[in-house]
């Protein structure tokens, strides 16, 4: 996200689901341009910050999306999230992408269990899947483990976020030290990616996490789809 600002840690806690559908497919119904799964796509009215008003009246759902801009540009994706406006982000599948496990991963380097009740209770709060962000927490910290060996790092841990390029998100280096802010920053990526992406899936929403530019799922994607079925963390002690 620089165009990807996931690059390779927690200190204390302080202060700054969607649910399954019998499906895959993930609902978000909290952000201004959020979707439900169905096929005529309706926007629902965004309760936390924008409503459909923003639009000037109200519309039909048919109209509200024909209005909304599709975007593949990562620095127009970016400014979209930080704004909260609506739009659509399009990302294919990728069958080729299967979610295998690499070498470098290392289990015990894992955060999850650490702050899973931190997981949780931010996850809900921004109407996203726990599992989703304890998927993305996963792969970061146990891929990304080696980090704190390299002094000159712009990404932290556990959520991986790049404190200078989501400044304009409140991020800085001083805040995303701290877990809750860390995780919440990280949620609200999660939550706001998703409600842009038609039919959302843990692995099209991982992969724009990982890079914000992305238009096919990725190794990445591929990657937290499988952990969200496996769940590691839970023979961790992260069972909620």
């Amino acid at each position: 996200m620089q165009d990807n600002p996931h690059g390779k840690a927690a200190k204390r806690a302080c202060s700054f689901s969607p649910e399954e559908n019998g499906s895959d497919i993930l609902t978000y119904p909290c952000f201004s341009g959020a979707y439900d799964s169905s096929s005529s796509l309706r926007l629902r009215a965004n309760i936390c910050m924008h409503s459909i008003k923003c639009y000037g009246t109200w519309k039909s759902s048919e109209s509200l999306v024909k209005d909304i801009p599709v975007l593949s540009d990562s620095k127009a994706r970016k400014k979209s999230i930080i704004d909260d406006t609506p739009a659509l982000f399009n990302i294919e599948e990728n069958s080729s992408a299967l979610g295998s496990e690499p070498l470098i991963e290392l289990e015990a380097a894992s955060q999850v269990s650490k702050w899973c009740g931190l997981i949780q209770s931010l996850a809900i709060k921004h109407k996203v899947d726990p599992n989703l962000a304890k998927a993305i927490m996963y792969m970061e910290t146990t891929h990304g483990w080696y980090d704190k060996f390299y002094p000159f790092r712009k990404t932290i841990l556990p959520m991986n976020v790049h404190y200078q390029y989501w400044r304009d998100l409140g991020a800085t280096e001083e805040n995303l030290n701290c877990p809750f802010n860390n995780i919440e920053i990280g949620v609200i990526l999660l939550a706001r990616i998703s409600a842009r992406i038609k039919s959302p899936t843990p692995r099209k929403v991982a992969t724009i996490y990982n890079f914000l530019g992305a238009e096919k799922v990725n190794k990445y994607g591929a990657r937290v789809g499988r952990l969200m079925k496996e769940k590691p963390w839970v023979k961790q002690g992260c069972v909620r």
